[in-house]
């Protein structure tokens, strides 16, 4: 809801639109086939924005484009490799890439993107995880999807990991295919999301936007060829930036960050370990351990001991009313007593029954 209300107002908010066109239009402006609409600061406000007019089209009033003389294959591959930038290499992507928010300048057949109200950021540490993640996806390999998601993306432990793994695993084995445009990445992100609801995995918003974003880029694609699929282009996007990142210049600035952490480390490591030894020393070093994990087998523990506890008393009393019932029936006020043991005992048996139900 909090997600919903920020984006809505963002929507309505024209000086932040203005904002995000005018740094979507510096990151495409050497991007051949992309175009992204001049914004004019001066004249506009947060109740009004003015651009660029431009002349075109429409992608959703594009019915036939061999009649309207339009490559729809070229289009739709400029589209996703647009989005797919946007999302990887410039951390800064359309969040609705619609086809109502795209247009066909006329006469040179540039895609121009609109609507700049709603869109995502991603720090490069969070686009580094997102890739290994999809690149594991792609390679059908569940156990390093589950690896990276649980240390890199969710917000809270994985409850089963195996349970996860296998559940992945069955979804992977059966969209990712050997010939990637085959696959349909709407459906296996359906999937997806089924299998993070059963689990109750709780991802940050910006994870579920970049899917969101991918699935309307490819059926953006489809309106324009209906055997478009994004999944070849989102493979080749993933492995060309994971290259980048292993490449020289990359792998020595995170060489200089970490010696940098360490040179800090070395700093303060006297005076840390001065600190703890005087703690030891006078007995204040207090060490906290906790374990979610032994919570919950204590509490599955306790839950079934007074059931156990539950059911021996009803049988106590099952027992002891019946003695007392059979042998004493003549004697009103001994009978009395049974007839009571088995009220009690009928109590008892429908609260068992509920606690059993209600821990299921």
């Amino acid at each position: 809801m909090a997600e919903f209300k920020k984006n809505l107002t963002r929507e309505i908010d024209f000086l932040y639109e203005s904002i995000n066109a005018i740094k979507f239009r510096e990151n495409f402006k050497a991007q051949e086939g992309i175009y992204i609409p001049q914004v004019f600061p001066k004249y506009s406000t947060r109740k009004v924005l003015v651009m660029e007019l431009i002349d075109g089209v429409r992608l959703t009033r594009i019915h036939d484009c061999h009649i309207q003389g339009l490559d729809c294959q070229l289009l739709a591959e400029r589209g996703a490799l647009a989005v797919l930038k946007m999302v990887f290499e410039d951390g800064f992507f359309h969040a609705d890439p619609h086809p109502g928010n795209i247009m066909v300048k006329e006469p040179n057949g540039e895609l121009v993107f609109l609507d700049f109200g709603m869109v995502g950021a991603l720090d490069s540490d969070t686009r580094e995880s997102i890739v290994k993640i999809l690149l594991a996806a792609l390679e059908k390999d569940a156990s390093r999807v589950v690896s990276y998601i649980e240390e890199d993306i969710l917000t809270v432990p994985i409850k089963s990991t195996v349970g996860l793994r296998l559940d992945l695993n069955e979804v992977l084995e059966r969209y990712i295919t050997a010939d990637l445009k085959e696959m349909n990445l709407n459906n296996l992100i359906t999937d997806f999301f089924y299998i993070i609801r059963k689990h109750n995995l709780k991802f940050p918003a910006h994870f579920v936007s970049i899917l969101r974003a991918l699935v309307v880029a490819e059926g953006t694609g489809m309106l324009l060829n209906p055997n478009f699929t994004i999944t070849p282009y989102l493979e080749k996007v993933l492995k060309r930036i994971f290259a980048r990142a292993m490449d020289y210049e990359n792998i020595s600035k995170k060489a200089f960050h970490y010696l940098f952490d360490w040179k800090k480390l070395i700093e303060e490591f006297p005076d840390k370990s001065h600190e703890i030894l005087t703690k030891l020393a006078s007995g204040r070093f207090n060490i906290k351990f906790e374990n979610k994990e032994l919570e919950e087998i204590g509490k599955k523990i306790d839950s079934i001991s007074n059931r156990v506890s539950l059911s021996i008393i009803l049988a106590a009393f099952l027992i002891g009313s019946s003695l007392i019932y059979s042998n004493y029936q003549y004697l009103k006020s001994l009978s009395i007593l049974g007839i009571l043991g088995y009220i009690i005992a009928a109590f008892l048996g429908i609260t068992l029954i509920f606690e059993i139900l209600r821990h299921r």
